[in-house]
């Protein structure tokens, strides 16, 4: 196949700044970042921990104790292995109902305590997990539920109940707070409590609601509540001089449909201004907008914790991309995390829909500034968005030891998920699990689906880092940490940390989908550094679907590299076997095909998808030595395919079982899913079209990307960050660069500029210029994020290549 090149030229300046530039403070929190993670495998492990740039919180969810609530140095921000610092656990926080003037103990069910109750909210700004059906210790037949929720300078704890054969007049909730006199003093300052560390900080305790009573007693702090109130809530936030009670005002404008009111309120239990959204916008292609005034009248700086809310009736709620605009329209890239739940079992308090977007901004003194809160769904522009957001599994299945924990959920679009990722691998010992097809239909008058912008089949799953020891066991990668980058709405770059079992190797693994109208593309950069000696019996460096699970079983395999196919074979399925071991292939882009799958769902689904790899760059060294990348086919055991399925592996040789200090292991792969049958693909790419019915249920759709999808970039000005997605930092706002290759729309990112606004952009292509042409509401066809080190914006755009290939 003679290959295409698409040659353009990138030109980028920015004009000077504007009158209306926003105040920089808006972006002091944009750094934030919060964890809650385990210490351990899920299934071994007996407590969770949540860190922010303030606090470091360990709770121990089986003995249900509070063992570690530290304010920690500068120095420990954004470090691991926080837990270790403090020697010893303590007892911090107990639970009590107070009931005819005996006191009873708030304890677990002993069926419970494996079980690390349900993660409702987790990103970058907040955490919240609940433990529901909690009992008291010898005590009257109630039942209790308690809640641990934290931003990065703020903390609550909310104990309630839900029902019970008491009186409630008679019986009152109690949380009482025993900070460790070696780590703090408490103090009563004119009616505020504060909890005063050695290292300067300090807490400001309180009870947030009216009806609660709080008090200190020989440096015990005990919140109170009559059982009438339903519950008690103990809250804390970090001693600074930008939070204060008063002097902010916030005003919200529904821009849809301005004669329903947009209700803002203060949550003294959430320690935030909740937005009420109207969910005003229409499906797949609408826009949510809503105009924000955010004044601060005070003499000082002050911050705001946001928290944008639907909770019925979510359009779209597959697909979510929420931005915060200036009011002209242009994305400031102040971060929002993005929380949401569609599981509705009702028997779970926080089943769904439901939606929260969660965001910190900052005024500097005596300011009024205006933004637009702007949400879609299935489009931003005239192409898909796409987004990378946590779901809530709350309302969802049984309390298992693995389940409810964290799970995040990407979309092209908002019609359907896309790939679906649960780091801690607790339901099914695997990172990736959903995976499906983009923009696939049944025939019209078929009775079974897809239906278009619909949910499309799963093809799932795969793994990264599957190590395994002499007697078969996977050892899973523990204390996953998510850093959340940008979640939408051109590109989205999640990374997820952590480390081997034995602490002997570090891990990262970084997700990007980008928007686009053909195919779901899903780039994966995998790193791996190794501390102490690691000893395994098989390493799986990347498994696509996975041997835990897998949904779609392929006829055929095929392997090549951009030049063309190397081998075609039928896939022999066998039962926990390598089938094919220590595939070297030379040249670029090698990449490998899984075609004719079988539809295995036949009676929901009348189409399927197939799909394949590439891998993109590779550095890897043992022993001082460059190693090549190895490939493998591995037949599964029965999984959710219920019959073996046929794996694609990234391996190293395999005889090498051992790694040790100082090797390092780099790799750029990429996951393609193609509509299996061409005439199922509804998508508006007509280039893509073409190329579907050419090489309709082959290898030749692989081998096409692998080949035509070379993108590479000479960088005439400013410099070359990373190739793929390709990000070009900028010199002096302004950027040259000669770029060939690629597919459909290819990402590029801009960084280090000075503004979010008032850049002027200019793709060209032989002298003239690009058009985008992928507005529909104003300024909404490119995505902007803050890059807090540099204290710089970085603009992300998908730019079209395919107009640029000759018929």
């Amino acid at each position: 196949m003679k290959r295409i090149i698409a040659l353009f030229y990138l030109l980028l300046c920015i004009t000077s700044l504007s009158f209306g530039q926003l105040p920089k403070e808006l972006w002091e929190y944009a750094g934030t970042n919060t964890y809650m993670y385990h210490e351990n495998d899920i299934f071994g492990n007996t407590h969770f921990d949540i860190q922010t740039d303030h606090h470091f919180l360990a709770f121990n969810y089986k003995d249900f104790k509070l063992e570690q609530l530290r304010l920690i140095d500068q120095k420990e921000v954004g470090k691991d292995y926080l837990d270790k610092v403090q020697e010893q656990p303590f007892d911090i926080l107990s639970l009590y109902v107070l009931h005819k003037g005996q006191k009873y103990k708030v304890v677990r069910m002993e069926s419970d305590k494996k079980y690390a109750g349900e993660l409702i909210e987790s990103g970058q700004f907040y955490q919240r997990r609940n433990f529901p059906d909690l009992l008291l210790e010898n005590g009257p037949d109630v039942k209790l539920s308690f809640e641990i929720a934290s931003w990065t300078d703020a903390l609550g704890f909310r104990l309630v109940f839900e029902e019970g054969a008491v009186k409630e007049e008679e019986c009152e909730l109690l949380i009482e707070l025993n900070l460790p006199k070696e780590q703090y003093s408490v103090k009563n300052k004119k009616g505020n409590f504060i909890a005063k560390a050695k290292n300067g900080k300090a807490w400001n305790i309180l009870s947030n609601e009216n009806a609660d009573e709080i008090t200190v007693e020989k440096g015990v702090v005990t919140a109170k509540a009559s059982f009438t109130e339903k519950d008690v809530n103990l809250t804390m936030h970090i001693v600074q001089p930008t939070y204060h009670e008063e002097g902010f005002e916030i005003t919200a404008k529904d821009l849809i449909r301005p004669n329903r009111p947009v209700v803002v309120t203060k949550s003294a239990e959430q320690q935030a201004t909740v937005i009420s959204l109207n969910n005003t916008m229409k499906p797949k292609f609408g826009m949510e907008r809503v105009a924000l005034q955010l004044e601060n009248k005070t003499d000082k700086p002050q911050l705001q914790r946001l928290i944008f809310e639907r909770l019925e009736n979510v359009t779209d709620i597959t697909g979510i991309s929420v931005l915060l605009r200036d009011k002209e329209g242009n994305p400031t890239g102040i971060p929002v995390q993005i929380s949401k739940n569609w599981h509705n079992q009702k028997t779970f308090k926080y089943h769904g829909p439901w939606l929260r977007a969660y965001t910190v901004v900052c005024l500097p003194p005596n300011t009024k500034v205006e933004l637009e809160m702007s949400r879609v769904s299935g489009f931003w522009g005239s192409l898909p968005a796409v987004s990378h957001n946590q779901l809530s599994l709350t309302g969802w299945g049984r309390k298992l030891i693995g389940n409810h924990q964290l799970w995040d959920q990407t979309a092209m679009g908002a019609f359907g998920e896309s790939i679906c990722y649960e780091p801690d691998c607790g339901q099914a010992n695997t990172l990736i699990t959903d995976v499906r097809p983009f923009l696939i239909k049944s025939d019209d008058d078929n009775k079974i689906g897809p239906r278009k912008w619909n949910w499309t089949p799963n093809v799932g799953g795969g793994d990264f880092m599957r190590v395994y020891n002499k007697e078969g066991k996977k050892l899973k990668i523990k204390r996953i940490k998510s850093h959340y980058t940008r979640n939408c709405p051109n590109l989205t770059e999640v990374t997820y940390t952590g480390y081997t079992s034995k602490d002997e190797a570090s891990y990262s693994l970084t997700s990007n989908i980008m928007r686009n109208d053909d195919y779901l593309r899903v780039i994966f950069t995998m790193e791996v550094e190794v501390n102490e000696t690691l000893d395994f019996e098989r390493l799986a460096l990347a498994q696509f679907g996975a041997e835990t699970y897998s949904y779609s079983v392929e006829r055929k395999i095929a392997w090549g590299n951009a030049e063309g196919m190397i081998k075609e074979m039928n896939n022999i399925h066998k039962e926990r076997q390598y089938t094919n071991r220590d595939i070297v292939i030379e040249g670029d882009n090698p990449w490998f095909s899984m075609h004719q799958a079988k539809n295995m769902e036949s009676d929901k689904y009348a189409v399927w998808g197939n799909k394949g790899i590439v891998l993109k760059d590779w550095s890897a060294t043992v022993g001082g030595k460059k190693i090549k990348p190895h490939f493998s086919t591995y037949s599964s055991s029965k999984t959710r395919a219920k019959e073996p399925v046929t794996l694609v592996e990234v391996n190293l040789p395999s005889e090498i079982k051992q790694l040790n200090k100082g090797d390092k292991i780099k790799m750029v792969i990429q996951l393609c899913v193609f509509p299996q049958e061409a005439k199922s693909y509804y998508g508006s790419n007509e280039v893509f079209r073409k190329a579907l019915f050419a090489g309709e249920d082959t290898w030749k759709l692989m081998h096409r990307e692998a080949d035509q999808n070379r993108v590479k970039v000479k960088v005439k000005k400013g410099k070359l960050v990373r190739n793929y997605p390709m990000k070009i930092e900028a010199k002096n706002n302004e950027v040259v660069a000669d770029i060939s290759g690629g597919l459909a729309y290819v990402p590029v990112t801009v960084s280090n500029l000075t503004s979010y606004k008032d850049f002027n952009i200019t793709f060209k292509h032989e002298g003239k210029e690009i058009k985008f042409d992928q507005e529909r509401f104003g300024n909404d066809y490119y995505q902007v994020d803050y890059n807090a080190e540099s204290k710089t914006w970085e603009a992300t755009f998908s730019v079209p290549v395919d107009e640029l290939l000759p018929n």
